[in-house]
């Protein structure tokens, strides 16, 4: 499979190559398997990204399309996500947020990535007591089929090796 290392103006793939090894060493946990979940993961695949992925299993028929189509691994709840993951694609509706994320365990180890539309950073801090970061990232489907922006709030270069590889 080619991958972004593979075009010419990347710098010859070294950069790119690089950053896909240190990516490939982050495991990746999904809270809420839904349309945008199937695009950012489809988008780091195509990338080279070719760490862990491990999935919650509520919604059973796109975890299932994640699991054949790209790899990942059904985990039997989303508290064993977060036991296996240390950053986690949070993807919930926003409306059913609390219910889903309240009783679960985050630690310091945990970042996050939320594609939650209209959750404040704060609200998230009193929702996910004890995580080390969190992070907006605005959902985009067509980092599924070509590479584009990806954009982030607040920046952290540390993410920066698994996001480039969805072309950010």
């Amino acid at each position: 499979m080619r991958s972004f290392a593979d075009l010419p103006e990347y710098d010859d793939g070294v950069a790119v190559t690089m950053q896909m090894a240190r990516a490939s060493m982050t495991n990746l946990g999904v809270i809420g398997t839904g349309q945008f979940a199937l695009s950012f993961i489809g988008g780091l695949r195509r990338g080279g990204y070719d760490g862990k992925v491990l999935l919650a299993p509520r919604n059973a028929d796109v975890a299932g399309t994640l699991a054949r189509k790209h790899g990942c691994m059904v985990a039997r709840s989303a508290q064993a996500v977060l036991a296996d993951a240390d950053l986690i694609l949070l993807n919930v509706r926003p409306e059913y947020a609390e219910a889903a994320l309240a009783n679960l365990r985050w630690e310091r180890r945990h970042t996050i990535l939320s594609a939650m539309a209209g959750i404040r950073i704060d609200d998230l801090r009193a929702l996910l007591p004890g995580v080390g970061g969190i992070h907006l990232i605005m959902p985009g489907s067509y980092i599924e089929t070509a590479p584009g922006p990806l954009p982030l709030y607040p920046p952290a270069p540390g993410l920066m090796p698994l996001l480039s590889c969805t072309g950010m």
